[in-house]
């Protein structure tokens, strides 16, 4: 028997005086709304887990808002992996599906424990053991191991109520032995799954603190992406001494790795709040290390998670707060540059002042860069460039630079409109100043032409 053949195997049968039975775990009341009783037409699911076909059960599960009465689809859970398993031996060796569908069904039956927002009530729980249990090994007879962490979260008196998981959710003391039997125990898909819960509830706390453990475990921690998740937590969690801690002993590259898992799952959010965390490291220690890596994706990520070029320029400016030298300065104009266009024109200057003020800034080639720089910000601006080139020939006076120089001054001299100008002119002035206070003399008693004569 084939897959396809399974999906169209026991067509169910119209029963007039089904939907007055009840399904075999007791979830659902025995009086349902209007809206259950048209959806039930068809035999109790109980009497009809051997034949249902998967599709026929999952259309039932869309009749009801899983939100906010979640049992109705763990009875059709529970009843696809009965059918599964009574069909498993009839399934031939090519079904190669048959083994995907099965831990797709027990995933989706985790998760959906996890979410509960009462547990099931002790009858409830002890019928749901059984049938996990017992439909558990009857796969194992045909070596199938699907069910495997839905078998181990079976196990327990309860989805949330083992006593070392209360205890590490709670934070109390714990005892590191009974904490790694459990984690051992659980392993790393249901703790993940765990973790991902406690994120998407926002219980931040509790998740930072599952996700810490998970991740010092000798063995389990190289199982999952259980660091960078706890990185997450922390990130996402107001910045602190711990956070900072926690990442000095990440390597960037792994840091990397980390940030590119999250984005290929679709967490951008995720994987931005964790590039802000390393970019901004990288940037209050001066190092250079994967620097330009991790500035290129945090632009790619903040433009993703907010589009605001607004946002985006706000964003950039308060990275250059942190920044030790030029180089970080140039990685973020570049980016501003490449992702903003002209919107960004007048951050992208603002960053080149705050680089020419840097103590760093005492290296030749650099300075001759930044001037470099913002004559190609700002190319139509005569005497912007005319002090930009002015001040590479006095930090390096090569003959080169002098006709550059000779060149721009023998230009007409131009009118400038304040309400047309590309940048504020407040900005242009501040510029201006700061580029003229690097010079050797008093530009308010020494012009071009004077130091011609005298040079």
């Amino acid at each position: 028997m084939s897959v396809e053949d399974f999906v169209d195997w026991g067509k169910p049968r119209r029963d007039r005086d089904a939907g007055e039975g009840r399904p075999s775990l007791g979830f659902f009341p025995s009086r349902r709304p209007r809206d259950r009783e048209q959806a039930f037409t068809s035999p109790p699911l109980s009497a009809a887990a051997a034949h249902f076909p998967l599709g026929t059960l999952l259309e039932y599960a869309e009749k009801w808002k899983t939100s906010e009465d979640p049992l109705p689809l763990l009875e059709v859970y529970t009843v696809a992996i009965q059918s599964y398993v009574k069909a498993r031996p009839y399934l031939t060796s090519e079904c190669e599906n048959v083994a995907l569908v099965l831990e797709r069904l027990a995933l989706s039956c985790v998760e959906l424990l996890l979410c509960l927002p009462v547990e099931l009530s002790d009858k409830q729980w002890e019928q749901f053991q059984t049938l996990v249990q017992v439909a558990h090994e009857k796969l194992m007879e045909n070596g199938s191991c699907e069910l495997h962490f839905l078998a181990t979260l079976a196990q327990e008196t309860g989805v949330w109520k083992n006593p070392v998981l209360c205890t590490i959710l709670s934070q109390e003391p714990l005892d590191k032995d009974k904490v790694n039997e459990f984690l051992a125990f659980e392993g790393p898909i249901l703790l993940d799954m765990r973790i991902k819960h406690l994120i998407k509830t926002n219980q931040l706390s509790q998740a930072t603190a599952l996700a810490k453990l998970c991740s010092d475990h000798p063995e389990i921690g190289i199982k999952g992406s259980f660091k960078q998740t706890y990185l997450v937590c922390l990130c996402t969690s107001s910045p602190n001494g711990k956070l900072i801690e926690e990442i000095s002993e990440v390597d960037c590259k792994d840091a990397l790795e980390m940030i590119c898992n999250l984005e290929s799952e679709g967490d951008e959010k995720s994987a931005l709040v964790l590039c802000t965390a390393f970019l901004s490291r990288q940037l209050q220690q001066g190092d250079m290390y994967c620097a330009w890596e991790l500035t290129l994706f945090w632009s790619k990520l903040q433009q993703r998670v907010e589009p605001s070029i607004q946002v985006y320029l706000e964003r950039c400016r308060q990275l250059s707060l942190l920044t030790k030298t030029v180089y970080h300065i140039f990685f973020l104009i570049k980016v501003i540059n490449s992702e903003t266009e002209g919107a960004g024109l007048a951050t992208c200057i603002e960053l080149c002042v705050k680089a020419l003020r840097l103590e760093s800034t005492e290296n030749t080639e650099v300075k001759i860069s930044i001037c470099k720089t913002i004559s190609c910000l700002l190319p139509d601006d005569l005497e912007v460039k005319r002090a930009c080139q002015l001040s590479e020939f006095l930090i390096e006076p090569t003959v080169d630079a002098y006709y550059a120089v000779e060149m721009l001054y023998n230009q007409p001299d131009q009118k400038y409109d304040e309400e047309n100008l590309p940048i504020p002119n407040s900005l242009r002035c501040e510029l201006l100043l700061v580029l003229k206070t690097q010079w050797p003399f008093d530009p308010e008693f020494w012009d071009w032409k004077t130091l011609k004569r005298q040079c």
